[in-house]
C-alpha cells in the first residue's frame, strides 16, 4: 500500500495544523531474476540481472498524494528502476613471487536502470520567475533519469601466511552525475588501502 497524507486545521487553534496518515493506492510488483556462475581454478564470475515491474494497481484514494493525483491504473511506480544488473569477476594467482605468496583481484560492475521522479526544484523556480503557472495541487516535472554504471575494485596479496596487504575502490570511475536530488551530495570515487598481520599462527 501507498500511504498519503491529508493536512487539515485544528479545530480550536486553526493556527496548528494536523497529518493523517490514509492508504491511497495499492501496488503490484512482479518481475525476474536470472543468476549464473562460472569458475576455473584461477577465474570465478558472477552475474545477475534483475527485471523489475512496479506499478499503481488500485488508486481509490491515489487524489489524496500529488505524486498520483491523474495517474490511472498500471502507472509505473517512482523512484524504482526497470531493471539491474551486475557483473563480478574475481582471478586469483598463488606464488606470484615466492612460495607463500597469493592474492585475488576483482572487478565488479553494477548497472541501474533510469527512474521516473519529479523534478520538484527547477518546477518552483520557474514558478518564482513567471515561466510556469502554480496550480494547486502542485504539476511539478516529470523526467527519468539515464542508467548509472558503477565500477569498483578489490585486490588481496598476501605476502606472508601472516601478512596481507589490500586495496579497495567503490565508484572508482567517479559517475555520480544520474543524481538529481542536489540537496543531498551524493557518494563519489573511494579508496580504501590497508596491511593486516596476525599475530596467531596459522598452519597454512
Amino acid at each position: 500500500m501507498i500511504t498519503g497524507i491529508i493536512l487539515g486545521p485544528d479545530p480550536i487553534d486553526s493556527t496548528i495544523s494536523g497529518f493523517k496518515n490514509v492508504n491511497t493506492a495499492q501496488v503490484v510488483n512482479r518481475g525476474w531474476e536470472f543468476s549464473g556462475e562460472y569458475n576455473t581454478k584461477h577465474i570465478s564470475v558472477q552475474g545477475t540481472f534483475s527485471i523489475i515491474n512496479s506499478t499503481v494497481e488500485d488508486t481509490t484514494g491515489s487524489y489524496l498524494l500529488s505524486q498520483l493525483s491523474g495517474k490511472a491504473p498500471g502507472s509505473r511506480m517512482y523512484n524504482l528502476p526497470r531493471h539491474t544488473a551486475g557483473l563480478n569477476i574475481t582471478y586469483s594467482f598463488f606464488k606470484l613471487f615466492g612460495k607463500n605468496d597469493r592474492g585475488s583481484v576483482s572487478l565488479n560492475v553494477t548497472e541501474v536502470d533510469g527512474v521516473k521522479s519529479q523534478d520538484l526544484r527547477t518546477y518552483f523556480l520557474d514558478v518564482a520567475y513567471g515561466r510556469a503557472p502554480y496550480n494547486v495541487p502542485w504539476t511539478p516535472y516529470e523526467i527519468e533519469t539515464s542508467p548509472v554504471f558503477r565500477v569498483g575494485f578489490f585486490a588481496d596479496y598476501r605476502v606472508l601466511p601472516s601478512l596481507r596487504f589490500f586495496a579497495q575502490g567503490s565508484n572508482i570511475l567517479n559517475d555520480y552525475h544520474y543524481e538529481n536530488a542536489i540537496t543531498y551530495l551524493p557518494h563519489g570515487a573511494a579508496w580504501l588501502f590497508g596491511l593486516k598481520y596476525s599475530f596467531v599462527k596459522t598452519n597454512n
